[in-house]
């Protein structure tokens, strides 16, 4: 078995055919590794010799038997030798032609051989310990050593002269012989597969024992066991392994950012007929102590008018002045600095109400800057890490 296991080593190596010799399979926390194994075929089935009698009448039967050693999940070899019998014969009208009571004859053959095997699922979809299906193109040379003649050997004898077309059949006859074909393996366990082969076989003229200047063909559909003798892989649990990932998580964040906004408050004292005395019935005092407070850069200015109809110009100015003058004194009582405060009067050359008795009035409005936050838009992510299991 060593010395068989070395010759099919090293003819394979001498091929160029050895790659892919390791193969891994995971699944799970069990890891798979091919493992080189020789292997037994057993195989029986038909065959078929091309003719010119029926399909039917050349089938006859044939088994072939195999040792092989399976390099890599890809790459097999193999020493086979087929045989059994093969039939040839004549048409059923060339046959009554002779004379001859039977059209067909057989004799007896076999073909050793050297087949390459190459698993074409392998080769595409990977090596998998678990598929049941197996697909494998098979390519071989050979020989194929022919005897026992006696059925052509009788009609040549009824019929001397078919002997001038036809060479003299007897003994044994050695050709060379190329094959190809394919299989298929049902797995049905670790080590044992239910084979399915059909191959076909090109051989030299004459084989037949008929000349035709054409090479001769015959074919084998073959059915039996592939037995692995020995482990066909080896199995063992590996441990997990993790790797850090690091998620990110982007989200928006409100910013605020200082700023100063314009700011300003007004309210207008509406006084009666002849009169200027600063009333504050909305206490309006108190609010713009509140603004100026809030704010910063504060300016205050009064503006007093008369009504243009009643009173003259005259008098008009110095209600308005007077009107200027008490609110002034109402608003430094109130504690408003006279240093931002600004005072006119115009009596009743400007009316800024349409309605007459309206211009009886005192405008006092305050502006200043109030410091405050204007919100804005700020991305971030943050950042987390989990485990995650890599075999």
């Amino acid at each position: 078995m060593k010395i068989v296991k070395s010759i099919l080593a090293t003819a394979l190596l001498a091929m160029g055919l050895n790659a892919n010799a390791q193969a891994t399979y995971t699944e799970g926390q069990t890891e798979y590794t091919f493992k080189p194994h020789m292997f037994l075929q057993l195989q029986a089935g038909g065959a078929y010799t091309l003719g010119e009698a029926k399909f039917t009448d050349l089938l006859s039967p044939t088994a072939q038997i195999a040792l092989g050693y399976q390099f890599s999940p890809v790459w097999a070899l193999r020493l086979a030798a087929a045989g059994w019998e093969s039939k040839g014969g004549w048409g059923e009208n060339s046959a009554k032609q002779y004379g001859f009571a039977d059209n067909t004859y057989k004799w007896k053959y076999v073909a050793p051989s050297l087949d390459v095997k190459f698993n074409i699922i392998n080769a595409i979809a990977g090596w998998n310990p678990k598929r049941v299906f197996g697909l494998n193109l098979i390519a071989g040379v050979g020989a194929n050593i022919a005897f026992d003649h006696d059925g052509i050997a009788s009609f040549y004898q009824k019929n001397p002269l078919l002997l001038s077309h036809y060479p003299a059949v007897e003994g044994t006859s050695i050709r060379p012989v190329g094959k190809f074909g394919m299989d298929l393996d049902f797995n049905v366990s670790k080590r044992v597969s239910i084979n399915v082969e059909g191959n076909a076989n090109l051989i030299s003229d004459q084989y037949n024992s008929k000349h035709t200047d054409n090479a001769d063909w015959y074919f084998n559909a073959l059915a039996g066991v592939k037995v692995a003798l020995g482990k066909t892989y080896e199995e063992k649990n590996i441990a997990p392994v993790y790797q850090t990932v690091v998620d990110t998580v982007w989200y928006d964040e409100t910013a605020y950012k200082e700023i100063e906004e314009d700011g300003n408050m007004s309210w207008t004292v509406f006084y009666e007929i002849r009169e200027s005395d600063f009333t504050d019935p909305n206490a309006q005092l108190t609010a713009i102590g509140k603004f100026l407070a809030e704010h910063k850069g504060c300016k205050v200015t009064v503006k007093s008018y008369a009504d243009r109809g009643t009173g003259n110009p005259k008098i008009n100015m110095g209600y308005s002045q007077q009107r200027s003058e008490k609110a002034v004194a109402a608003l430094k009582q109130a504690g408003v600095s006279e240093s931002v405060m600004t005072a006119e009067y115009f009596g009743d050359t400007v009316q800024p109400f349409e309605e007459n008795d309206k211009n009886r009035c005192t405008i006092i409005t305050a502006t200043g800057l109030k410091p405050g936050k204007k919100p804005y838009t700020v991305k971030k992510f943050r950042t987390s890490e989990r485990q995650v299991r890599v075999n």
